[in-house]
This record gives C-alpha cells, structure tokens and sequence, in this order.
C-alpha cells in the first residue's frame, strides 16, 4: 500500500465524523456552504502531491500485520465487551447509546449538549441507519483507527517493530507501584502518571485514536520530508474528535513551524496557502464555537492554589506519580546523543509542556494532564527510541550494548510492565474465561442519555460540563433548531 493512500485514509477517516456534525447540528443556511467547502478542502489535501514525489510504499505483509496488530489492541481496549471494561466505559457506552437512540444534537436540561463526538458519530449513524444499537460498528471503527494509527508509528519508526513496541509501552514508569500500594492499603489514591499510549487506549480510546493518527500524521511530514503544509488542516479535525489532543498537537505544530521558519528550511509554496491553511481554518469555526459556548466554564488553575468545594484538592502523594515518571523522562532524554535538530527541539519543548501541564490544572479530573502525555510523548519517545540501533534489540548483541544505552533500554523495559499488569488482567476476565458473575463491562442502556449517566456516574458537577450555552451565538444562529 502506497503511503498516499495511507495519507487519504486518515484524512478521511478524520474528516467523515466532522461532515456528520456539519449535517446533522447546523442549521442548512450554514451547512451548505461549510459542507461544500469542506469537501473542496478534502479534494485538495487528497491531490497534495508534488510531480516528482514517490510516496513510499508499505508492503502487504506489513499492512496485514498492521491490521492483524489493530485487531488484537481494539480487543484489549474493551471495545466490544470481549474482555473487561475500565470504568470510563460507564461514559463511553452511554453516550454511543445516547447517540443511537436520541435526535442529533443532543440535548438536556434545556439546551444542547457539547462535546467532542467525533469517535462516535460514524458507528452511531451505521447504528440508526440498521434500526438498532450495533457493537459490531463500534469495534470496526476502532479497529480501523488503530490500525491507521499504527501505520503512522511504524512509518514514523523507520518500520522498526520493537520501536513501535516500546513507544506504545512507554510510560506509566511507577504506576505498577502505585497500584500495588493502593489495593495493599498502604494509601488511599492512586495518584497521576504519565500514561502511556496502551494505557489510555483502555481508558480513552476516543481520544487516542486521533491523537495516534494526527500525531504520526504531522510528525512524519515535519521529520522525513520538512513539509507543515499538509499537516495543518488535518490536525483540525480533531478538535470534534479530542479537544485537548487536537489543542496540544497545533502547539507542538507551532513550534516546529517556528523552528523550521527561523532556520530557513520552511516549505510552504504559496499556492498552498489557502486550502492547506485559510481554508481549512475557516471551516473549523463552527466546531470551535460549538466546543468553547459552555453555560459554566471549565475548571482550571494552578494546582497550589485553594480548590473549588467540588474539586477534590490534589495531594503532594497524588503528584508524586507524575513527578516520578517526568523525572524519568527527563532521564531518558539525557541519556540521548542524538544530534541537535528539530528532533531534539521538539522532544524537549515537549518534554517542558508536559511538565507544565502537571502544574496547572484543567478540567473536574486533571484533564489537561492526562491527555497531554497522549500526544507529548510521541515527539519523546520518537527522540530517544532514533538514538537506538537495530541491533540492540537482539540478544546476542545485548551485552555488547554501551551501558547508557543499556539504562535506556532498561527503564523503556520497566514501563512495559504496566502495560503486561493490564493484558494480564484482560486475559483473566474476559469473554471466554467469564464465570458466574460475569467480567466487569457496562451497560449501554443503563441511563436514557448520557447526562443522566455523567451525572449518577461521576458527579453533577462534571454533567454540567456538557451542557451548551443556548442563548451563544452558536446557540442562536448556527444550531439546528430542534
């Protein structure tokens, strides 16, 4: 398979569920218009192409181990009920029913509900259109998300499967001791750490599938081929997707674009400038005003000053966990001898948000946070794991392997464990092993929305999160009446 054709899929893939939100939540007067334009802008990033470019090509073996790999993750996430289900799934299954079930937009208390639907959309309308809720949807959508995003890793990882290993796997450094405190009785939370990406894959698979595919999408084109041009428009689609991911990656965009500007290697042809840039920008307002027009802001501060009453405040223990593992990062990336460049640049600019995201906080649960280590490790990780050669991953050379290298190897090796802690527990409770109490999964049609669950679930606090502001300007002139 070509890598454009790889580069058309993703862009698809991305834009179809914001096409959805185009039809079905704006008023026709506006959705016309953005609709058309949207598909001009499709067309165009499509054809992006220069005359003398050869997109390289992944062979079939690789792409069925692409899709094999996919299958096997979506299996683990929880999607599809096969093995057990973390208990954000109590959200993720209620909204797809809510979505299934109930008139788009949707609505509560009074007023539209915002949120980013993107992961959603597509199964949820496969659903409506088959006259019932279908898992079956949900896992294949899914399916083919990771299986696009893995591509993006292993073309990223110069086709290095070890790499892609040990960059899913990264992360998480002290959780496993975390845990193991926690059901001992030794403390009362958990705490915070910097998730690695098959961590949030069983907890946030919404979110991570964009930021899997925006994030090796915009990191091959700025590393192997210089380009920031093509990568702009698609890293807006993901704000219907991920708003935090999508926000994050255009920072990481835009400090790669200034390093690229000020060293003179920028490669924008003007011509491009309007439909990789003006255009796509324009298109994305309505998702923008549907996303930021809440009736009660979003949480936020620094994590030393007073909480709110229905913030639980956060403990120096809980932030133990996230100092512990940014100290290892940090470890990792001065373990690196990787010549300067954007490489470089970009894995310690990262490496600086991420640590400034511990400090302010975002969002009822740490939000900020949490999803930050989702798209901030790639550009890490990418940086460390290029400074290892291929031959270290056999075991004849491993003792010859320098002894900084063999640190590096160790501590990525450590991170494994939470994620061999999680598929051991997958392979415990699952569809196959269940006894007569079953495996913890949840309900789609618990709660006749998902407000209603967010509300019984989590707290009416983070409900409130969700609801609209009807008399915004989205609310009055661009969405569908009801």
């Amino acid at each position: 398979m070509s890598l454009l054709y790889l580069r058309r899929l993703s862009l698809w893939y991305l834009a179809l569920p914001n096409l959805l939100f185009v039809g079905f939540w704006l008023r026709a007067e506006v959705a016309v218009p953005v609709l058309a334009g949207t598909l001009v802008f499709l067309y165009w990033a499509s054809r992006a192409t220069e005359p003398d470019e050869v997109p390289p090509r992944l062979p079939g073996r690789v792409v069925g181990g692409l899709l094999l790999g996919a299958a096997a993750w979506t299996v683990l996430t929880g999607v599809g009920e096969l093995v057990y289900q973390t208990e954000d799934y109590a959200a993720h299954n209620a909204k797809y029913h809510d979505l299934v079930t109930n008139r788009w937009p949707l609505r509560a208390e009074g007023t539209y509900l915002r949120y980013y639907f993107g992961y959603y959309l597509v199964p949820a309308l496969y659903s409506k259109l088959a006259g019932g809720l279908s898992v079956g949807a949900l896992w294949v959508w899914t399916w083919l998300g990771l299986a696009l995003g893995l591509g993006w890793l292993y073309v990223l990882l110069h086709r290095s499967w070890p790499k892609v290993l040990l960059l899913l796997g990264g992360g998480s450094f002290f959780y496993f001791l975390q845990a193991m405190g926690y059901n001992l009785g030794w403390w009362q939370y958990r705490g915070y750490t910097v998730w690695s990406l098959f961590d949030q894959s069983i907890w946030a698979p919404n979110q991570l599938i964009p930021a899997l595919i925006g994030g090796g999408y915009f990191l091959v084109e700025a590393y192997q081929r210089g380009r920031y041009d093509r990568s702009f428009g698609l890293l807006l689609l993901l704000f219907f997707w991920a708003a935090f991911p999508a926000a994050l990656l255009l920072i990481s965009y835009s400090f790669g674009f200034l390093f690229a500007l000020r060293k003179g290697t920028l490669k924008i042809p003007p011509r491009r400038l309007l439909p990789d840039f003006l255009l796509p920008l324009l298109l994305q307002v309505p998702v923008l005003l549907f996303l930021l027009t809440a009736r009660h802001p979003l949480r936020h501060g620094w994590v030393w000053l007073p909480q709110p009453h229905d913030l639980h405040p956060l403990t120096t223990y809980e932030l133990a966990g996230a100092g512990l593992d940014l100290l290892v990062l940090g470890t990792l990336l001065g373990l690196t001898s990787s010549p300067r460049g954007l490489a470089r640049y970009l894995a310690w600019v990262s490496f600086g948000l991420l640590g400034l995201s511990t400090l302010y906080r975002v969002g009822m649960h740490y939000d900020l946070f949490v999803r930050a280590s989702t798209v901030l490790a790639l550009p890490i990780y990418y940086y460390v794991l290029t400074d290892l050669e291929l031959g270290y991953f056999s075991w004849k050379n491993l003792l010859k392997v320098p002894w900084k290298k063999k640190w590096v190897l160790g501590l990525l090796a450590l991170a494994l464990l939470t994620c061999s802690l999680h598929t051991y527990r997958a392979l415990r409770h699952n569809y196959l092993t269940r006894g007569e109490g079953g495996y913890p999964v949840y309900a789609y049609d618990t709660y006749p929305g998902i407000y209603q669950a967010l509300y019984q679930e989590f707290s009416p606090e983070e409900a409130r999160q969700y609801l609209g502001k009807k008399d915004s300007f989205f609310g009055k002139y661009l969405l569908k009446d009801p």
